[in-house]
């Protein structure tokens, strides 16, 4: 398992939007329960799955994200 510490609390990472866009991958899928359309695994185990699945993709989101919020501020 390939952890992932801190994951920044934005609207783009939330476990319900991230699980809707990945739960239907089979190779993700597998190291998880049958959940209903209203739930969502937890967001560390989630996130941690998906590092140690395909390694760095959730480092690459972050970063993408903090860039563009970072230009978003120097725009207004």
């Amino acid at each position: 398992m390939k952890w992932i510490d801190e994951v920044p609390n934005y609207p783009e990472l939330s476990s319900k939007k991230i699980w809707n866009e990945l739960g239907k991958d089979p190779v993700i899928s597998k190291y998880f329960p049958v959940y209903s359309k209203s739930r969502a695994p937890h967001k560390q185990y989630l996130l941690n799955v998906i590092n140690t699945v395909r390694p760095g993709s959730i480092i690459k989101v972050v970063q993408t994200l903090r860039k563009k919020r970072q230009q978003e501020e120097i725009e207004e």
